[in-house]
């Protein structure tokens, strides 16, 4: 486990997010677009090597990452890059 938070240097672009968002859903008009799958393909890569968004810090950001990851298409790619990874790791 990393001693220190390793997205604390991008704590400017995650609170600007977590702001962005607001009471929305999802990050423009506030309907899932292009936007949500850009932002969460870069979380999706951090998720993949154990670094999560910390929900303490960042609730509104937090929510919105499960709402998009959750969504079947989105989803089942996902699992689909889990499975490749778990068989490079093999």
């Amino acid at each position: 486990m990393l001693a220190e938070d390793p997205l604390e240097r991008e704590r400017f672009r995650l609170a600007y997010l977590e702001k962005e968002l607001g009471t929305n859903d999802y990050l423009v008009a506030n309907t899932f677009t292009l936007a949500d799958i850009s932002v969460a393909c870069q979380f999706i890569n951090l998720h993949h090597t154990g670094i999560e968004i910390d929900a303490g810090k960042y609730p509104t950001l937090a929510a919105w990452f499960a709402r998009v990851t959750s969504r079947p298409s989105l989803k089942a790619l996902i699992e689909q890059d889990q499975g490749f990874l778990a068989k490079l790791a093999a």
